[in-house]
């Protein structure tokens, strides 16, 4: 796992283009030796694992659109762009022509992943190596060598060229490159780099404005394929916009797993998406009238960040924006629809102040009942979230909705897909009315009342996070709690998964981030989370404190390439979801064992613990596997059955079949809500070689997984049913099906 400083890497994002485009015009070229095309070649991995922040969120239209000028590149452009080329011979121009469409195609085109930029690019030094070798009078890469190795050395530098241009007003992104590039001059030794650019008339600095003019004046005319390979560096690294009021600015973290940030205002140039609403002045949001808009921070004319959807008043100043808030949460005046939710308006509420009896103060949303009808009316198969604010939440108050029971039966009962949205500033909770409904007549009767007379109230507490970890979110406990004739009842568990919805104090790192939930002993346990910006999707089938926390775990038999499996194996493990034999090392090559295997699944479910019912002859329950209640919650979910005659044998290797097995039962877990459709139909077991080795009672599970993707065959197309699964096979698998089933993002 790469530990950088996070500036660096955003850093990155800031020069984009410019450190892929034109020095990769002389990665061409082809090695005479296949121990120097092995050293290029890992070194184009690693330069394509960073780069693909560029190309994971970009619009695809629009790097196409981009793409498709670059065929109106000619010499004449290249010539004016920088003055001095030495290329009188017509073969050498047409050879830098055609090295620089050929690298402009391999920027802009939309890489589906780090594999295949890094393939692009491998693919073009075959390509063009007569091109190459023409035009610097080579008949090897030693000028690619070089370069490659000058962009490697120029990342170091990149945070101090920010840092010196960071305070000037309108920052600008040549600048940056610039004092960077010269940086880099100084402290390396690139003299011979130099001096085979200058014997056609270039430099390192040339090649930079190069890059520069061809983009402003040929491809990337209106800078819109830039915005959105520099808005996807950004926002994958952490970068935010964030406004106290109407004024705004440009948070940058510092340092990975940080919240310290660097503020970038004045530097920054702020447009908005209609002027006719709002325009800035500076950094200063000014409001003409009442609507919505987007924000966008830029350099040089490229968005490198955006804000969408912010709520501005006639009166000035912002509101904020988003599902969970960013502002203050506002409630309609009156009941509504809008864009297939049921907006409960301030005529179908009360609001209070209290103190309840532990001293806390509580601000409580009240649904009237009278009210009730006219919002069920308004729920449809069409409209099935009725929405709920209940204002912002301050440290140590209480957030609650008071919803009669009454809504939930009726609700349930014209649309059983329905779910009551409760919503803050920060955080929002989910609440299936099915849930609810299926208890109701269980709680009235230990109530001692009848439904009608129940009030369901859903309390949100900001809390203090946990110690020991980083948390990148708000705590926040979550309960559900049933009222009547002074009672109160507890609800703490659910059949199917209750969302809950985080905001970040940044834009999460996905692969280092994930929500946990706080249990009764203190202990962290890891719940699917789905990240999208700065938001945070908490899936959960109980209630409790949940906090999103950043995390940087790897292994020394991991980490830097030493096993093919390192992102997933560094995901998990930064996710609390799996474990390594020791802290410091996994033994990816190792097989994993059935115990060890059932106890990742309930892990990465998020399933809660359970009373071990002394089924197994062989498993007292006392063992580490059921520690915290695990393997019992594998056995209630039906993810394990046992091997026959009353045994688990949880120490004996688990077999590719048996994995595939306990995959499938996990995946059609009802609430789960596995889209079968995304199954690749066309994927049949006898595509594999030993498909007669598949035992009837796995042949389902395995072909089911392979059309998932989630698991693949070994080698000779042979799926190897009886084979052990390795740790590191584990991994992929694992985090295969967490990305299939929606409840982690793709491992990158």
């Amino acid at each position: 796992m790469k530990k950088y400083p996070w500036s660096q890497k955003a850093l990155r994002a800031m020069i984009a283009t410019a450190v892929a485009f034109t020095p990769a015009v002389a990665i061409g070229g082809q090695a005479t030796h296949v121990e120097a095309a092995q050293t290029v070649d890992q070194k184009i991995d690693q330069l394509a694992s960073r780069f693909y922040i560029f190309y994971k969120n970009a619009d695809e239209t629009v790097l196409n659109n981009a793409k498709n000028k670059i065929n109106g590149i000619e010499y004449t452009h290249i010539s004016s762009a920088v003055g001095g080329l030495s290329l009188n011979e017509t073969a050498k121009q047409d050879a830098l022509v055609a090295l620089i469409k050929g690298v402009a195609n391999v920027i802009y085109t939309k890489h589906g992943s780090a594999s295949d930029l890094s393939q692009a690019v491998k693919d073009f030094r075959t390509q063009y190596a007569d091109e190459f070798n023409t035009l610097f009078d080579e008949t090897n890469n030693v000028t690619a060598d070089q370069l490659i190795d000058f962009v490697l050395a120029m990342e170091p530098n990149l945070e101090g060229a920010i840092m010196q241009n960071a305070t000037r007003s309108n920052i600008s992104y040549a600048a940056v490159i610039e004092t960077a590039v010269q940086d880099t001059l100084s402290a390396g030794n690139f003299n011979t780099l130099q001096g085979k650019l200058n014997s056609i008339g270039l430099s390192v600095q040339k090649l930079f404005q190069l890059q520069e003019r061809l983009n402003n004046e040929v491809i990337d005319t209106s800078k819109q394929a830039r915005s959105e390979m520099l808005g996807s560096a950004f926002a994958e690294k952490g970068a935010l916009i964030a406004n106290n009021g109407n004024m705004y600015e440009l948070r940058v973290p510092i340092v990975q797993g940080s919240n310290v940030m660097v503020s970038l205002t004045t530097s920054i140039q702020w447009e908005t998406s209609n002027p006719a609403i709002a325009t800035f002045s500076g950094n200063v949001l000014t409001t003409h009238q009442t609507g919505t808009v987007d924000v966008f921070a830029k350099i040089d004319g490229i968005t490198i960040a955006k804000k969408q959807s912010v709520s501005v008043t006639a009166s000035g100043g912002s509101t904020g924006g988003g599902s969970t808030g960013g502002g203050s949460v506002v409630t309609p005046p009156s009941t509504g629809v809008d864009n297939g939710k049921v907006n409960v308006g301030q005529d179908a509420v009360t609001t209070k102040e209290q103190t309840n009896s532990k001293g806390q103060k509580e601000k409580v949303t009240e649904v009237k009942v009278d009210k009730i009808a006219d919002i069920v009316n308004l729920v449809s198969a069409q409209n099935k979230e009725i929405v709920l604010g209940v204002g912002t939440l301050g440290a140590n108050e209480i957030a609650k909705a008071e919803v009669p029971a009454k809504l939930f039966a009726d609700a349930a009962a014209k649309e059983a897909k329905a779910i009551v949205n409760v919503q803050t500033d920060k955080a929002s909770y989910k609440l299936p009315v099915a849930e609810i409904q299926a208890k109701l007549t269980e709680i009235a009767q230990k109530l001692g009342s009848s439904i009608d007379n129940v009030k369901i109230a859903v309390e949100i507490t900001k809390v203090n996070p946990p110690q020991g970890v980083t948390a990148v979110s708000d705590a926040v406990e979550f309960n559900v709690v049933a009222t009547a004739n002074g009672k109160s009842e507890t609800i703490t568990r659910f059949t199917q998964y209750v969302e809950r919805e985080l905001k970040g104090s940044k834009v999460f790192v996905p692969q280092r981030s994930v929500a946990v939930r706080v249990d009764a002993n203190g202990n962290l346990v890891s719940v699917p989370t789905v990240f999208n910006g700065d938001q945070a999707t908490v899936k959960s089938l109980t209630n409790s404190t949940y906090v999103v926390v950043e995390n940087n775990k790897t292994f020394v038999d991991v980490d830097n390439g030493k096993t093919w499996a390192e992102a997933y194996v560094e995901a998990l493990a930064s996710k609390y979801i799996i474990k390594g034999k020791t802290d410091q090392t996994f033994a990816p090559k190792e097989n994993m064992t059935r115990a060890q295997f059932a106890v990742l699944l309930v892990r990465a479910l998020g399933l809660p613990s359970e009373t071990y019912d002394k089924r197994f002859k062989d498993v007292k329950g006392t063992e580490w596997f059921n520690e915290n209640g695990e393997l019992a919650a594998a056995v209630k979910y039906g993810i394990i059955q046992g091997k026959g005659n009353g045994v688990f044998a949880p120490n004996a290797p688990v077999t590719r079949a048996e994995a595939a097995v306990m995959f499938k039962r996990a995946l059609e877990l009802s609430f789960l809500n596995y889209d079968m459709t995304q199954l690749d139909s066309t994927k049949k077991v006898t595509d594999f070689k030993d498909a007669s080795q598949v035992k009837m009672w796995a042949k389902d599970s395995v072909e089911k997984m392979y059309q998932a993707g989630i698991f693949t065959g070994r080698e000779n197309n042979r799926f190897v049913p009886a084979g052990y699964m390795t740790r590191a096979e584990v991994a992929k698998a694992l985090a295969e099906f967490l990305a299939s089933a929606k409840l982690m993002n793709d491992v990158q």
